[in-house]
């Protein structure tokens, strides 16, 4: 009894680009279908040198970062983009749901916030950090060019260095002083506010009662 051996040719029939007639062409390259995708000898995404784009997604100069559903990533290296956010030219950085976080490196920027050149800083819900370093913002609050300022739920803290701020309150340009509640320092250096007071150009001026207003105490 013999065996006959069948070999069996497949044909692929296409048009490339630029042809006025079909071109009949054996396809060896099988390894290149992927389930569920379509195989085009033109790529359509362009450029694309590495796998094949998602559909619904973007991805653009990528380089070694996912983006997940609905989520544009561009120009970025080793960052995490969550769902229906953008990461863009960000190194070591992640971004929450919703957040979007831009030249970031090793910021983290909780949901709903936003991390703009921000370097080892943490933001908290609804927060905004922008250029801080090493700076902490509770919910609601703003740290602009902060370097090591804390500044409390609602508060602002400006260019302050090692100054904290209470609740509602707001520290611009305070090097070492402390405001109480509802009260604002500026420019004060070691010099403590009363709630609802306000300490300005004050060194070493301490003023326990409310209300009550100190002016250029330096002598």
């Amino acid at each position: 009894m013999g065996f006959l051996l069948v070999t069996l040719c497949v044909t692929v029939v296409y048009m490339p680009q630029g042809s006025s007639f079909p071109i009949f062409q054996s396809d060896t390259n099988t390894a290149s279908y992927t389930s569920g995708s379509t195989y085009s000898e033109y790529w359509t995404t362009s450029p694309s040198t590495t796998g094949y784009a998602s559909t619904g997604d973007t991805t653009s100069y990528s380089t070694a970062g996912p983006t997940s559903a609905s989520g544009t990533t561009s120009s970025a290296e080793s960052g995490t983009t969550a769902a229906n956010g953008t990461t863009s030219s960000a190194e070591s950085g992640t971004t929450a749901a919703s957040g979007t976080t831009s030249s970031a490196e090793s910021g983290t920027t909780a949901a709903s916030g936003t991390t703009s050149s921000a370097d080892s800083e943490t933001n908290a819900a609804s927060g905004t950090t922008s250029s801080a370093e090493s700076g902490t913002t509770a919910a609601g609050g703003t740290t602009s060019s902060a370097e090591s300022g804390t500044t409390a739920a609602n508060g602002t803290t400006s260019s302050a260095e090692s100054g904290t701020t209470a609740a509602s309150g707001t520290t611009s340009s305070a090097d070492s002083g402390t405001t109480a509640a509802s009260g604002t320092t500026s420019s004060a250096e070691s010099g403590t506010t009363a709630a609802g007071g306000t300490t300005t150009q004050a060194s070493n001026a301490t003023e326990p009662s409310a209300q009550g207003d100190t002016t250029d105490n330096s002598e």
